[in-house]
């Protein structure tokens, strides 16, 4: 088994179970992708700390997947200068 791949099955809904397969084959090379607690997540870019939760088929949209990312980094750059 290769070390890099490890599967766990969940049970998940009927409908949750056909969005995670939608995911798995829409993925791109480097995301990563799991579920918890029924949720799915993905982490589209292994570079930036970033995990996005896909909520639809129109989350798999690249271009929606990038405005998360943006959407997410502006809030927590903006947390964190509120802080500091």
């Amino acid at each position: 088994m290769d070390p890099q791949k490890v599967s766990i099955n969940e049970n998940l809904t009927a409908d949750r179970a056909g969005l995670f397969k939608k995911v798995h084959d829409h993925r791109h090379r480097d995301w990563k992708f799991w579920t918890t607690d029924g949720k799915i997540f993905v982490k589209p870019d292994p570079i930036r700390d970033v995990i996005v939760k896909i909520q639809g088929e129109d989350d798999l949209n690249q271009h929606d997947l990038e405005t998360k990312i943006m959407i997410i980094a502006i809030s927590y750059l903006t947390l964190k200068l509120l802080l500091s």
